[in-house]
């Protein structure tokens, strides 16, 4: 899976670890993004007590699992899935 990283050094590794972190970081960023599109005017619903908290969990679970932007967070959750576990990879090998 990783085997591009058996062969390097370790200065390039650490080169690679770096910008694997920043990667992280950027997809943080736009994670944070979709996850408020996600959330747009589902607030008001906790204006309603606990009718409005199952309401809000019920639509933003459907909007989180059959909407585009719900796809794009599932994929954008996935890469940073896969960097973070690259980075342990990297880790280890250091």
């Amino acid at each position: 899976m990783f085997e591009q990283y058996k062969d390097m050094s370790k200065e390039e590794m650490k080169k690679v670890k770096i910008n694997l972190e920043n990667e992280v970081l950027e997809q943080n960023k736009l994670e944070k993004k979709l996850e408020k599109k996600l959330k747009k005017n589902l607030f008001w619903w906790y204006f309603l007590p606990i009718f409005g908290l199952f309401v809000y969990n019920s639509m933003y679970y459907k909007r989180r699992d059959k909407t585009k932007l719900g796809q794009e967070y599932k994929s954008l959750k996935e890469k940073t899935t896969m960097l973070e576990l690259e980075i342990k990879y990297i880790e280890a090998r250091l």
